[in-house]
């Protein structure tokens, strides 16, 4: 099934922000009366490949096929020559009949896609290392962060490491006493024995740590050696600011906001945190109350009739915090980004007080491919040599334009429509764009990214598709190195443009990544329709219609069923009254003519889907085992309400609301 010009850059139009020339527009939708192969998923324990040395179920097509592995128990059958697709839907039906193949579906393309897939040998790797010596753990709260947990480990190199070179540590810990251990930090590509953790540590939790040695000896593989001493450690930090969930107060009454957990009251017990709150409105003096509770402040001497501003403090020994504190990026072109503080944005500024991320986190940006810009490249993953580490999985030789179809250099090589959207690295600006004076501000600036090509210069295919979410989800697949960098977001700014249902193969991919732990967040598509664009129909998948500057679902964004919220994706010449110079866009990093790093505006679901992938990355720093079943479940508690006016509350399919950051890692900070 064709993804080829419905991918949707899904960014339709853009927008030089040094100017006003237009950028390309979408890819148009490309033929689908022929198709390259056929993706089928056989039943267990059928081979791929028949006794007689041909793909399993070759027999029931017409033609020569070539069998390719796409991870996951898929496969490709792929034509030596493409087949008509009316035909081939035909010998499909047939397909299914047999009790060897439990489900198929065609694989549209213009022209057939690679089937090369080469042999590797035996894989060799070092002897594991003896375990880290004399590992410590104390607290190391900063005073400029003084409610961030922080824990400094140090330990002594192993005494054993068979003539390898340390590449590394693994960092484990566990807060159930040492029953279970989870990974915090899988690599830390130093050989350093000394490291500060912060994100994913949290106040008053009686943590164990324990290290262990990456080890190489010139082997294509990484040894991972035996684990070090345990070290606990307890840490109390000044209080979290609170979430106040009423609405502005209006005479005499009580305000309340969210009972803040043990983490949230720096580690304190209730009874040692004290709460107030500030009273304000216009030409009068503030009132102050101390009539407060875990859950509530009262304020019995208001004026009646007037309506007042309340921000609530929350006091410990280590220090106080304010409901209004907020976290202010000053980059150059902050003050056109309306998604992220305006009326109808997200609440950035507020949420970052929370988190910018973790750098041990990772968002699998599966998309056109990724360019070098300095405002993103801190956050790339990298090789030891320092090159982008990632993955191209464009197999067709003509639309992959880089000579040689799938290969581990995930550059994009542009668009064939003329003008060059980089879309990827569009994307990954507004995940990750670095806080640094420079252009625009990326939502989670800490975490890092992982540029995976599914899209060539004219589109892709649901194959290609398929192996680039199997690889990034660490699935093995046959001929291509595991990935390296485990993933806890996966973020697809694309769709089909014909309608493709979720079923079969299809399913069993996402629910496989989600099974892992991994939060898969997808586009719903921009062909204004009341139905969502695969792969964001997918059963688990959080798909994200976009809203433009007004707080209303743009015009060309599909909604229906299925959606879980919404989120800012712009929409040109429906401007925000924050920031007028927009034009209603979003604003992120890209590649002008000269290959020199500039910024555009664009606008699409494709710009939505990384402003919830965003939020969610800082939401797994924060709490690194949440569930994605506990993500859907914050997410959809934790957006701002639909205007009565808005074609969302009248129409529908929207989802629960606009994300709203700050209450979504207020509640992620909560949990217990």
């Amino acid at each position: 099934m064709s993804l080829r010009g419905c991918l949707l850059s899904i960014a339709m139009t853009a927008l030089l922000v040094s100017g006003v020339a237009p950028a390309a527009n979408a890819a148009t939708a490309q033929s689908t009366e022929k198709i390259s192969g056929v993706l089928v998923q056989y039943s267990a324990g059928v081979e791929a490949v028949a006794p007689n040395g041909e793909p399993t179920g070759a027999n029931l097509l017409r033609g020569k096929v070539v069998s390719e592995d796409l991870g996951g128990g898929l496969f490709a059958l792929n034509f030596v020559e493409p087949m008509d697709k009316t035909l081939a839907k035909i010998w499909i039906k047939r397909m299914v009949l047999d009790r060897r193949i439990i489900w198929a579906e065609p694989n549209l393309a213009i022209e057939k896609a690679s089937a090369n897939i080469s042999s590797r040998p035996i894989l060799t790797q070092a002897r594991a290392a003896s375990g880290p010596i004399s590992l410590v753990a104390k607290p190391a709260v900063s005073a400029t962060a003084s409610d961030q947990a922080r824990v400094r480990l140090s330990w002594k190199t192993p005494s054993k490491r068979y003539g390898a070179k340390i590449v590394g540590y693994r960092v484990q810990y566990s807060s159930n006493g040492g029953a279970s251990y989870q990974t915090l930090i899988s690599n830390t590509g130093s050989s350093d024995t000394r490291i500060f953790v912060s994100d994913g540590i949290r106040a008053g939790i009686s943590y164990r740590f324990r290290v262990r040695a990456i080890t190489n000896d010139g082997s294509e593989l990484n040894t991972v050696g035996a684990s070090s001493n345990t070290a606990s450690a307890t840490v109390r930090t000044a209080p979290k600011p609170v979430y106040v969930t009423s609405a502005p107060r209006i005479g005499p009454g009580n305000i309340t906001y969210l009972e803040q957990s043990i983490s949230d009251r720096g580690g304190f017990a209730a009874s040692a945190v004290r709460y107030r709150a500030v009273a304000t409105a216009a030409d009068i003096e503030s009132v102050e109350t101390s009539l407060c509770n875990a859950t509530r402040c009262q304020f019995p001497e208001l004026l009646p009739d007037t309506t007042y501003t309340v921000e609530v403090f929350a006091t410990n020994e280590l220090g106080i915090s304010s409901s209004n504190a907020t976290v202010p990026a000053n980059d150059l072109y902050f003050p056109l980004q309306w998604y992220l503080n305006g009326k109808n944005g997200v609440s950035m500024p507020t949420a970052w007080k929370y988190s910018k991320g973790d750098g041990y986190k990772v968002v699998a940006v599966i998309d056109t491919g990724i360019r070098a810009h300095q405002q993103i490249d801190k956050a790339l993953t990298r090789n030891a040599d320092g090159s982008i580490y990632g993955y191209d999985f464009v197999s067709e030789l003509a639309n992959a334009a880089d000579g040689d179809g799938e290969d581990s250099n995930p550059n994009d090589e542009g668009d064939s429509s003329g003008g060059n959207s980089f879309h990827g690295t569009h994307v990954a600006g507004i995940i990750a764009a670095e806080h640094d004076f420079l252009g625009s501000a990326g939502i989670a600036p800490n975490v890092k990214l992982l540029p995976i090509r599914a899209l060539g210069k004219d589109g892709g295919t649901i194959s290609d598709l398929v192996k680039a979410v199997n690889w990034a989800a660490g699935v093995k697949i046959a001929g291509i190195p595991q990935n390296k960098f485990p993933v806890s977001v996966i973020n697809l700014s694309l769709g089909a443009k014909e309608v493709v249902s979720c079923t079969g193969g299809y399913a069993s991919i996402f629910d496989a990544a989600i099974a892992k732990g991994i939060t898969v967040i997808a586009a719903a598509g921009n062909e204004s329709r009341a139905s969502l664009s695969f792969p964001g129909n997918c059963n688990g998948v959080i798909t994200v219609v976009a809203t433009q500057a007004l707080g209303d679902r743009a015009t060309y964004s599909n909604f229906g069923s299925g959606t879980l919220l919404s989120a800012p994706g712009g929409e040109f010449n429906i401007g925000s009254t924050e920031s007028p110079d927009s034009r209603g866009g979003i604003i992120s990093s890209w590649v002008d003519s000269a290959n020199l790093p500039s910024y555009r505006l664009s606008e699409g679901t494709s710009m939505a889907t990384p402003v919830v992938s965003g939020i969610v990355a800082l939401m797994y720093s924060m709490q690194p085992n949440i569930t994605p079943a506990r993500v859907r479940a914050i997410l959809q508690d934790s957006v701002r309400p639909f205007a009565p006016t808005s074609n969302c509350a009248i129409i529908g399919g929207c989802g629960a609301g606009i994300i709203n950051a700050q209450l979504a890692l207020a509640r992620t900070s909560a949990l217990k």
